[in-house]
């Protein structure tokens, strides 16, 4: 009985720490897609300008509408990154326990441009991990009800 119980006792050890070390490697993830479509938008723009919708819409989900993914959510980017990176904690789907808010964002008018991340909840804990590299959304820091990590361009801070 005592052997069980020692089991018992190590085994929700290692499932807290799996569990952490699993949010912490999403954190990561999050940061490093930043940087990837940050590098591959950067690229674009030296044809002259941020991606436009050609429709002039700004607004970009790569899980909106109806919570499928949508692998060209930032307009001609194919050329430069094939596949655009979706949140890692979206799996097959753009719903994770019934809340969507687990997608990247992109926004330009073509001179600027952001693209941003929620930070999860149940992650809050890394919302420093971000922000001490530089990712913090100044409109959404990680004191916010709502944080969020972003690259942008200098005209985009606020947006």
């Amino acid at each position: 009985m005592v052997v069980i119980a020692i089991i018992s006792l190590l085994s929700s050890l290692v499932i807290a720490q799996l569990q952490d070390a699993r949010k912490k490697a999403r954190a990561v993830r999050r940061i490093e897609d930043l940087k990837t479509m940050r590098d591959a938008i950067e690229l674009y723009a030296q044809s002259g300008s941020y991606p436009v919708n050609a429709d002039g819409s700004a607004f970009w989900w790569d899980c909106y509408p109806n919570n499928t993914h949508y692998n060209d959510f930032i307009p001609g980017m194919s050329a430069y990154l094939p596949t655009l990176p979706h949140d890692p904690s979206q799996g097959q789907n753009c719903q994770n326990g019934g809340n969507a808010k687990f997608n990247y964002s992109y926004r330009s008018n073509g001179i600027e441009y952001k693209i941003e991340v929620q930070v999860p909840n149940g992650t809050m804990e890394y919302c420093d991990f971000g922000k001490n590299l530089g990712f913090e959304d100044p409109v959404r820091p990680c004191t916010s009800g709502d944080p969020a990590w972003a690259v942008y361009s200098p005209g985009a801070s606020g947006w």
